[in-house]
């Protein structure tokens, strides 16, 4: 994080878990980003959090849209707080405590993650705002042309 000139705090620092907590400004808004160590279960969490949470009456659009990344993505995932409506992208990696993670890897386990969140957030700023469907979201990330336009 250092080397890249990022800002960041440590939220929880003890023999179990280093936690970063970095506020990231991407094209698609400003979010919070966590890297979360926990060396006790050899896991690297990235936890990148969406500046809007959904509106209940948008929520079931927003889950079908998240399927739709799952089917499109090999990396990461999306997932919705029914209750509160927040969203969040999840990335991770698993490592061997008897190895030495490098750095490399959790930098590309972070990138990638706020990458997903810039690609794929407008989808979701356009079902909120917009009131198009998942699936129209996701042809328009992915410059898919609809035939039935022609």
């Amino acid at each position: 994080l250092t080397e890249d000139n990022l800002r960041f705090s440590i939220v929880r620092d003890n023999e179990k878990q280093l936690t970063f907590n970095l506020g990231m400004a991407l094209s698609s808004g400003n979010v919070d980003s966590y890297i979360d160590l926990q060396s006790e279960h050899g896991i690297v969490e990235v936890l990148t959090f969406s500046p809007v949470n959904i509106p209940e009456n948008k929520r079931e659009e927003i889950v079908r849209f998240f399927n739709l990344i799952s089917q499109a993505i090999y990396f990461g995932h999306f997932e919705l707080n029914v209750e509160t409506g927040q969203i969040r992208v999840k990335t991770y990696l698993i490592y061997s405590k008897d190895h030495s993670l490098p750095d490399e890897n959790i930098k590309q386990c972070f990138y990638g993650n706020l990458n997903l969140m810039d690609r794929y957030f407008p989808g979701v700023l356009q079902i909120v705002y917009g009131n198009i469907s998942a699936q129209r979201a996701m042809e328009l990330i992915h410059n898919e042309v609809d035939p039935r336009l022609n």
